[in-house]
């Protein structure tokens, strides 16, 4: 497992994450999120991956945690 442990993000400025993974076995993936997203933040999940874009502004400006399992 890989933890992602920052984003930086530019006040006012759009910021675009995304985490892709693999399985051997072609078993399902999911992954969660640790901790609140911003309320604007668009989160995308598909079967191998998962995007999350935000256009931060300075009162949201917190630590953001992807956990791939």
């Amino acid at each position: 497992m890989t933890l992602l442990s920052q984003i930086n993000v530019t006040v006012n400025q759009s910021v675009t994450v995304t985490v892709v993974a693999e399985d051997p076995n072609n078993d399902t993936l999911s992954f969660s999120i640790i901790g609140v997203l911003p309320t604007d933040a668009i989160l995308l999940n598909n079967s191998n991956s998962i995007t999350i874009t935000w256009n931060g502004t300075m009162e949201q400006v917190r630590k953001i945690e992807l956990n791939p399992r």
